[in-house]
């Protein structure tokens, strides 16, 4: 790409938030959760819009935005779901990017929990991604990037162990749509279709 890649590379995160100490370039992400019937806490991945892979929603930040904020605006554009967002960050993750004119962009992703109280069932990227529930384990098992796993099993283990209480979302769990049951045959082949997948491009 010669001097063509590092001028759009330069253009494209010329105003996206930096990590203070180390000044890795930032985007911020939202792994959406919910407690369904019973206490059983399951999480939202979306597929990546050219390969297909499943993640969680994220995208660019903005240097008047914080970080908690473009997770939830994320999370709204590319998964349809609205909610409370943490205040901090659950964790950071290595999540690079290739894009057509820009080449590779080497991402840190900041990642909040978003607990979901409303699902649309028609939103911004609905045409581009697919969406769907997951339990902590399944989700950990196929997401990508793949040190997001870890981060999903520590959330679900956290909420798992907290009293369900009154919220909007718990009280009426008809909000979300009861995700369709699945055979262990296609649990498997659906695993099996993303065992070897690598990371989100």
């Amino acid at each position: 790409m010669g001097l063509v890649a590092p001028l759009f590379r330069w253009l494209y995160t010329l105003e996206v938030r930096r990590d203070s100490s180390s000044r890795a370039r930032l985007q911020a992400g939202a792994i959406p959760w919910c407690r369904r019937a019973g206490g059983r806490i399951e999480v939202l991945l979306v597929t990546t819009r050219r390969s297909g892979k499943w993640t969680i929603p994220r995208g660019l930040t903005a240097l008047w935005r914080t970080l908690a904020r473009s997770a939830k605006r994320e999370a709204l554009e590319e998964a349809g779901v609205r909610g409370l967002v943490s205040r901090e960050p659950l964790g950071m993750v290595a999540a690079p990017k290739t894009y057509r004119l820009a080449g590779r962009v080497d991402w840190q992703l900041a990642v909040f929990a978003l607990e979901v109280t409303d699902q649309q069932t028609s939103w911004k990227e609905a045409s581009q991604r697919q969406r769907q529930w997951f339990s902590p384990e399944e989700a950990a098992e196929i997401v990508q990037p793949r040190e997001l796993g870890a981060l999903i099993l520590e959330l679900a283990t956290t909420k798992q162990r907290q009293p369900s209480g009154g919220g909007k979302q718990r009280d009426a769990g008809l909000l979300l749509p009861t995700p369709p049951q699945e055979t262990e045959a296609e649990r498997g082949e659906r695993r099996r279709e993303h065992a070897d997948l690598g990371g989100p491009r």
